[in-house]
């Protein structure tokens, strides 16, 4: 399926072209709302705003707030973006009376929170409403239990912002159904509103017909979602859709976080597959469950028994994996054509499994003793839970239950019972003490004792848990593929042990049994590792085969790299060990601040205090002043109203509301652990004002506009407080830089400041064309791609290494991975290739220094910085964000050392293109008016006792507008001045269809103008 909505929401959306949200780096930097990514930055005040409100709600209800992870950001901008473009008239995808957003997100990755704020977004966008109509609905009844338990509160806290305008239904899309004909009508006037919110939304879309629970689950929809009413529609999957209805989704489908990217990007549990073609499953039902005990009490086992005190860089985090739990899961419809003689084949199963537990001899019992809690004397005991009609708990004689068999008569599934191994205990003489400590709803707690599920009504849907570990397959026939894909996500589920939803270990696991119970390491993987086994052959190819169109499986050869650097005048072999030495350079050592206290003083400085390490400091910060502007034009020609302003606020400020400023004080002050005051006084205006140089708008103030003074006053103290913050930060940074620390090399357990290894990956993809239709590959199709893939990697290997520049990182970067006989698309290389403009850079270098005996007394090494290992940044003066920038040049002379900082995607986070004034990382370069590199040569030159001198440099790719065909003058002005080149800056520049560039003065390329910098 094409997704149209949402790949023009991207180009849109992300003005930036050098951003990839698939890199870590990225991604953490929006989870920080950083502002230089390319996103409209009202926009993403916006999902703040809404967040906010979302957290205020949670911490009434004494419920822990949240932290939106990068995708769910990107979720949210793109419903924001959509939301406002909808309303614009040349917009290509405005809906008219059926308006909807669907979003396609992998099962565990928090669409309830998606959907809660979505339900802010919309009713931002509705003005003045009357009545706001919210109906939640969703196919199964244990997803209804829990989108009344979680959104019901939330309505109540809506209610006291909106007057109780809003109401709320939640029910079963089959109790919709069966509404009353005027449940379905609204007011068609837009002060009514009626939002429609569906989870599970797949279910139903398999047909468009008009009968059937499929038909009319869509004809529901429909009647629901009419004029003034809007529908937001989650899934974990869109497979499986009529064709007819892909087109209507392509253009509603808002966000695409399918399991592939949510795996990818390390969220959820590792997997392992039993392999269908496995001796195992030839054999016996018997032989099959025991592989399925014996996986889970060993896992149970290794819970109990990780030592926390080894390896500390894996176990840092105080959070323990959650106790492994197996599922026995299947179909969760009966078979409506059974009979006395063909009974239903899900109880057969579980019936099945039951019996062979009963009859488990007394030495087997022991060898699985973990998984009984080491209770497993006497006869399998089956008791029906006293609170649920549906919940059998399972002991051995009078010992600890530890399992559940839900089914949906749990009375006749004992009475139906035969075997002489098993103890029915009646419901009415068995009293069972604490009861909840064994029931179904409690068994996310790390104390229950439950180790074993058998059922599926309640396992597969609507049940957010961690604990699944193994799932054994039954009664899986024919089944839709959307139904397994809820099974497969009972188990991807994972807390993680930072609490962020992710694996220790991100790279897949080929074979979870070639993992060592000797190894920390390896007993952390099985746990965080879902393992699936089946019960009989057919249930296992019915489970790959769906989940097969929701996994790429991607292979990956490991290419171990040495330490290396370009050393780019001479071809003299140097080792790491030797040239390590040779180039310094500083560190970043970050240190948490819990908290930092601030006064403001007079003559624009202030006070810091705070603790570091157990050590309390104190410094004094001279200098700090501040401009702000809030012209909407910049261009035009602006008022200072700072003056203005003190005098409203010297004679009038009685009628102004001070205390809802006093509140945004406090409130930032909670929020950001900064805790100010002015003479130990509580911080006013006034004292926001003194630090304040000038104010610029359009206009003087209107003094009788109050509402407009009031919103200035809380403007200026908003971003005031912004840029104070920021500089306390960088101050304290700036004071942890590490000068003497030599450079290091990665490796499995440490971040250095080299990658160690790269890999080489391949997608086996799960589809292909056969006659125009897409079909499903066989899984011998699919191994056969893997093993043609494995004999040809070593070939692969090989065609990467490029001797001209020697053995180094870039090898495998610069060079394109060929295509196979066979016309497949390139491998992936891992870390990423250079990109264009950097690999250009590179090249550039190698030819521009080598054998040049302008430099024959100079030692020239060049090496790619890592932003991702975060180890050599600077700190920009307004903490903005820290600069990693892409090259670091080393040419050394004596005992004279310039270090020169070079990023060929400079344009990135420039965000005036005009004046290119806003972002600090072109400040640096002006040295006269910017100490930040100063600082630095001063420390360095201290530390070693040599001459340091830093420049940096931005260097634009061919994509970038600025410089390109431009007055020479401009060029100097605006670009050169600044240390801003274009990487097509050249003597000559013959490349096809590129508009010849302007020959710079006395010809220079844009080395010639970095070496002119340097000397």
């Amino acid at each position: 399926m094409e997704l149209k909505l949402y790949n023009y929401l991207r180009k849109e959306g992300l003005t930036h072209s050098d951003v990839d949200f698939r890199e870590t780096v990225y991604q953490d930097k929006l989870e920080l709302y950083d502002t230089t990514l390319g996103l409209d930055v009202d926009i993403l005040s916006s999902v703040q705003k809404h967040l906010k409100t979302y957290n205020t709600y949670l911490k009434t209800n004494q419920q822990q707030e949240v932290a939106l992870r990068y995708y769910q950001i990107l979720a949210l901008y793109f419903t924001e973006l959509y939301l406002t473009k909808k309303e614009e008239h040349d917009f290509e995808y405005k809906q008219e009376k059926e308006e909807s957003l669907a979003y396609w997100m992998a099962t565990g990755s928090g669409k309830t929170i998606i959907m809660h704020l979505n339900i802010l977004q919309y009713i931002a966008h509705c003005k003045n409403f009357r009545d706001f109509e919210i109906i939640m609905t969703t196919p199964g009844v244990n997803l209804i239990d829990q989108h009344e338990r979680e959104l019901t509160p939330f309505i109540e806290f809506l209610n006291t912002k909106y007057r109780n305008t809003v109401r709320l239904t939640i029910d079963t899309t089959s109790a919709l159904l069966n509404k009353p004909n005027d449940f379905f009508d609204f007011p068609q006037s837009k002060s009514y509103r009626r939002l429609i919110l569906v989870d599970e939304a797949h279910i139903g879309l398999s047909t468009t017909g008009t009968t059937g629970t499929d038909g009319a689950f869509m004809m529901l929809r429909k009647r629901l979602n009419i004029e003034n009413s809007f529908l937001f529609e989650y899934s974990a999957t869109f497979h499986n859709i009529s064709g007819d209805l892909e087109k209507d989704y392509e253009k509603s489908i808002v966000y695409d976080y399918n399991y592939n990217l949510f795996y990818k990007d390390g969220y959820g549990k590792d997997y392992y597959f039993q392999q269908v073609g496995d001796d195992v499953l030839e054999k016996s039902f018997d032989d099959n469950l025991h592989r399925n005990l014996s996986v889970i009490n060993e896992k149970i086992d290794l819970w109990h028994n990780i030592d926390y005190s080894v390896q500390k860089d894996i176990f840092k985090a105080s959070q323990h994996p959650d106790k492994p739990l197996i599922a026995f899961m299947g179909n969760t419809v009966n078979n409506k054509d059974k009979s006395a003689k063909n009974e239903d084949p899900e109880v057969s199963d579980i019936t099945n499994i039951v019996n062979f537990l009963a009859d488990l001899s007394d030495e087997q019992k022991a060898t699985y003793k973990y998984l009984f809690n080491e209770e497993f004397a006497g006869k399998l005991t089956l008791t029906r839970n006293p609170e649920t009609d549906d919940e059998i708990l399972i002991s051995y004689g009078n010992g600890g239950y530890w399992g559940i068999v839900n089914v949906g008569n749990g009375a006749k599934f004992i009475n139906d019972l035969e075997n002489d191994n098993v103890i029915k205990n009646p419901r009415d003489k068995v009293i069972v003490s604490n009861i909840e400590r064994y029931s179904f709803k409690n068994i996310d707690s790390q104390n229950s004792p439950i180790n074993v599920l058998i059922g599926s009504r309640k396992f597969a849907e609507g049940w957010n848990c961690f604990r699944v570990s193994v799932i054994g397959l039954i009664n899986l026939g024919s089944s839709k593929g959307n139904k397994i894909i809820q099974i497969f996500g009972r188990g991807v589920r994972i807390k993680g042990l930072k609490n962020n939803g992710k694996r220790t270990f991100p790279e897949h696991n080929e074979d979870y049994f070639k993992l060592k119970n000797t190894k920390e390491e390896d007993k952390l993987r099985k746990i965080e590792t879902l393992t699936v086994f089946s019960l009989k052959k057919s249930y296992l190819e019915t489970f790959t085969g769906a989940v097969n169109k929701e996994l790429e499986i991607v292979k990956k050869y490991e290419i171990e790299v040495n330490p290396s650097i370009i050393k780019l005048n001479d071809n003299t072999e140097i080792k790491f060990e030797e040239f390590r030495k040779r180039i310094p350079i500083f560190k970043l050592s970050k240190v948490d601040i819990a908290q930092r206290r601030v006064s403001l003083l007079a003559n624009n400085s202030f006070k810091v205090k705070f603790n570091q390490n157990g050590s309390n400091k104190e410094d004094t910060v001279n200098n700090f002043s501040i401009n702000l502007d809030y012209r909407p034009d910049r261009n035009t020609e602006g008022v200072n109203i700072k003056g203005e302003l003190e005098n409203f606020i010297k004679y009038y400020s009685v009628f102004i509301n001070l205390n809802k400023l006093q509140n945004i004080i406090s409130e930032f002050q909670e929020d950001n652990g900064l805790y100010i005051n002015a003479n130990s006084k509580q911080v006013t205006i006034i004292d926001v004002l003194n630090y304040i140089n000038e104010i610029n708008y359009k206009s003087s103030i209107d003094t009788t506009n109050i509402e407009f003074i009031e919103n200035i006053v809380i403007q200026v103290t908003t971003d005031f407080l912004k840029k104070l913050k920021n500089k306390v930060n960088w101050y304290i940074n700036n004071s942890n830089y590490q000068y003497q620390e030599l450079l290091n090399q990665s490796t499995d357990k440490v971040k250095g400041d080299f990658i160690d290894k790269y890999y080489i990956l391949k997608t086996i993809e799960s589809t292909k064309e056969s006659r125009g239709k897409t079909t499903f590959k066989k899984q011998k199709e699919i191994d056969k791609e893997v093993t043609d893939f494995e004999n040809e990697i070593d070939a692969i290997a090989e065609s990467l290494k490029i001797d001209t520049i020697g053995n180094h990182i870039y090898n495998p970067l610069l060079r394109e991975v060929r295509n196979n006989v066979d016309g497949e698309k390139d491998l992936k290389i891992t870390p990423d290739k250079l990109n264009a403009g950097e690999k250009k850079f590179v090249q550039d270098c190698a030819n521009y220094f080598k054998d040049n005996k302008d430099f024959k007394d100079y030692e020239i090494y060049l090496m790619r910085n890592v932003e991702t290992l975060k180890s050599i940044g600077i700190y920009l003066n307004d903490d903005s964000q820290v600069f990693y920038p892409d090259f670091i040049l080393w040419m050394i002379k004596e005992d004279t050392i310039h270090i020169n900082f070079i990023d060929p995607k400079g344009q990135m986070g420039i965000q005036d293109a005009t004046t290119l004034l806003d972002n600090e990382k072109v400040k640096i370069a002006n040295k006269a008016n910017n100490d930040t590199l100063v600082r630095l040569e001063k420390e360095l030159s201290e530390t070693h006792n040599k001459t340091f001198i830093l420049n940096s440099f931005l260097l634009l790719r061919d994509s970038s507008v600025l410089g390109f065909n431009k007055p020479k003058e401009w060029i100097k002005e605006k670009l050169i001045d600044k240390n801003i080149f274009r990487l097509n800056w050249h003597e000559t520049d013959e490349r096809e269809n590129k508009v010849a560039v302007d020959k710079l003065p006395d010809n220079k390329s844009y080395l010639d103008l970095i070496v002119d910098c340097i000397n």
